[in-house]
Order: structure tokens, then sequence, then C-alpha cells
């Protein structure tokens, strides 16, 4: 298990007063830049925001997670032209060091033991591959005790999706749950968080080459989609309980994934499932949908949670949340996770309690980001991949 040490007792003038330095290193989206490829540009000069407002916290940042909409957001109308010039990244994990006023005389008058200066936190921001953020209260929360700086960045963002759409697809103890991508950073803690909500048992579809992860997050279950051989070898898992089938094929891709092997598999279950949730569905064409072969097997009344989806997919689901009507297909829910300080407690406390465990398969160093994006688009990530983004780590935290 891993150790954080004990965090120094500062008081709000102490942390007021440290100075700060004017310029940070961040990686801001940069249309223009030809240097990578990506539409990213390391930068070492980007101004340090230095006054929170009253209901926000100055994070000095130690670690960002990185997720697929980083990559994808340039192309997002309207929302990617805002971004521009503007550091990426969403998740985050660091300390705070300074406070709103409002923040801050509310803790001194009533000592209420909410969020104060010294803490280590974690949540959800624009911009957080940076070295300091202005986050607002309400996202974030107290980072688990019991993970480092890097597992709880690697939390926020896959971890709020997992838990609301979960909860939004109807999620029941007892429950049968289905898994798509049960290895990537949505996947693989949507499996645990089902386990943990109380889910009967959970079945998850991935690589045979990342079955043997989506095993040990908690699948009862793998369907390996691509790799017989090992498929097949994988099984000899010591755990008895935990099958893995086989898909025919050579790799990832659409072209290449062998749909009718998996519908076949999926009907040796012996029962529908309660929920399906699907992390890999989208309008890009490298993300291969399999409602067609998985949704037979979704008991009737139940809900189809997706991640994503196509246009049409879309615009029913930002119609429902402009007006209120849900002219959402039938069954079907495509989440926008929402950060809410509760569920950030929430995560926090399974985390602790050792029922969450997020799974980092390499740290970046901020001015190598480029290189993370390209594994991003390649679709073969197991788990998460973050951004370590302090330089200079303090041996008091």
């Amino acid at each position: 298990m891993l150790t954080i040490p004990p965090l120094p007792t500062y008081t709000h003038k102490d942390m007021a007063a440290a100075a700060l330095p004017k310029q940070q290193h961040v990686v801001v989206y940069d249309k223009s830049s030809t240097t990578d490829g990506h539409g990213i540009r390391f930068r070492t000069d980007y101004p340090v925001p230095t006054t929170p407002g009253r209901k926000q916290v100055l994070v000095r940042v130690h670690a960002a997670g990185l997720n697929p909409v980083d990559f994808k957001m340039p192309s997002v109308p309207v929302l990617g032209w805002m971004r521009r010039g503007k550091p990426i990244g969403y998740d985050f994990s660091g300390e705070v060091i300074r406070m709103g006023r409002g923040l801050a005389q509310q803790e001194e008058a009533t000592g209420s033991g909410s969020i104060g200066l010294g803490d280590a936190v974690y949540g959800r921001c624009n911009g957080s591959v940076a070295e300091y953020v202005v986050v607002d209260v309400s996202s974030l929360a107290r980072k688990p005790g019991r993970l480092s700086h890097e597992q709880a960045a690697a939390l926020p963002t896959a971890g709020l999706s997992g838990l609301q759409a979960l909860r939004e697809g109807g999620m029941q103890k007892g429950a049968r749950v289905l898994v798509i991508g049960a290895s990537g950073g949505c996947g693989h803690l949507g499996v645990q968080m089902a386990k943990a909500m109380g889910a009967a048992r959970v079945v998850g579809i991935c690589s045979a080459a990342n079955a043997k992860l989506a095993r040990d997050c908690g699948a009862d279950r793998v369907i390996a989609y691509d790799d017989p051989l090992n498929s097949s070898s994988s099984s000899s898992s010591s755990n008895s309980n935990n099958d893995v089938d086989v898909g025919v094929g050579g790799g990832d891709s659409v072209e290449e994934s062998n749909n009718s092997a998996i519908a076949e598999a999926l009907a040796e279950e012996s029962e529908p499932f309660d929920l399906i949730y699907d992390t890999v569905a989208s309008a890009d064409a490298c993300d291969h949908s399999y409602e067609a072969e998985v949704r037979p097997m979704l008991r009737n009344g139940c809900t189809y949670v997706m991640l994503n989806g196509g246009a049409s997919d879309w615009r029913r689901r930002l119609t429902r949340a402009a007006i209120g009507y849900n002219a959402e297909r039938k069954h079907t829910h495509l989440v926008i996770a929402a950060t809410r300080a509760e569920d950030l407690k929430k995560m926090a406390t399974m985390a602790d309690e050792g029922t969450l465990n997020p799974i980092i398969q390499q740290v970046i160093d901020t001015e190598n980001v480029s290189e993370a994006f390209a594994f991003l688009k390649s679709r073969r990530v197991k788990g998460k991949l973050v951004v370590r983004t302090v330089r200079c780590p303090r041996s008091d935290v």
C-alpha cells in the first residue's frame, strides 16, 4: 500500500504571502503547431494565476490525468475554438496553496474542516496540464490518502463517468453488467465500480492482451475479441471462476473485429444483462460500435449507457439537456459526466477502502505530452496515462 507523509500545517497568511513564479510550464492547444502533428505546444512562459475567486482555490498541480477528450477537443464545434491557446487537460491532483477570500474567512471563522490551505486535493478544471490552476471548490475534494498524486489524477473524468453511468443506468445490487472496453481508462474503473456497487456478475469486452487486467479489476468473465492464442493462454489464471472467451481476428480496428464471435460468446450467458456500459462507441470510425452485437443481450426495459456516440445520439442528448425533453433512443442514455464534489468524495472513499484502484500505464513529463497524445490515439492504452507536472517535488508532500 502506498503511504503519503502527513502534510504540514499552513496558515492563510503563510500561503498568501508565499511568492509565486510569474510564469509556468504548460501544454496548450495550438492549431498552428507543426512540431508534433497533434495541435499542441509546450510552453514555459504561460502566466501563473495568482488570485482565486471567493469560492475558488489556487492549486499547485502535481499530476494531471489525460483522457481521449483532450486530443478530440480541437475538433469539437465551438468548444474547440474556445480552447485555442489555452492549456489542455481536465483532471488534476495537487495541493491548495491559496484560498479565495470567502473560503478563507469561512474557515477561520468556523474551523469547519472543509478544504483548507496545504490540503492535498484532486478534481477537475479547465487546463490541468499546468503547474498552477484555479479551481472552483465545488469541483474538487480531498485526495484519497491511500493514493499517490499520480493515481488520484487518473480518477476524476474516468471515475465520474463510470459512477454516473452506472447510477443513471439504474445499477442495482445483484445486477448483471456488461462493460465494453473493460481495460481502458473508463472501462477498468467501471468494472471496479460495478463490483463495489454490488453487481452479481460483470462481463468485460477487451483485447486478449488486456484480458488479465480486466479480470484483475474484478470482471467475472472476459470476452477477448482479437487474439485466440493470447485469449487461450490467459485462461490459465489461478482464479478458476474467471472465464476468458475467444474472438477471432488480428487487431483492434473495425475491419478486424469478429462481430459474430462476440455475439456467440454473449449468447452463452445464462441470463440477459441488466445494464450495458459502452466506453468505446463514438462517431470516430476508429472506434468500433458493438451495439448491434450486444444489445440483444440486454434485459427488456433496461438501459444501454454510452460515454460517446454518433451525431444523432449527441443531438438527442443535447436536446434533453437543453429543454428537459427526453429525445434519446428508447432504453438508451448518453452520459455527460458532471463534476460534483460529492461524487469525488464518494470515489475517494472507495479508493481509501481499496475497492477503487486506478491503473496507470505510464507517467509522462509535461514536455513529452505529444507522445502521450499519439499513444491515446492508438487506442492501445491500458488504464490511464498521467502527466507529472511538478518540476521540483517537495519533500513535505
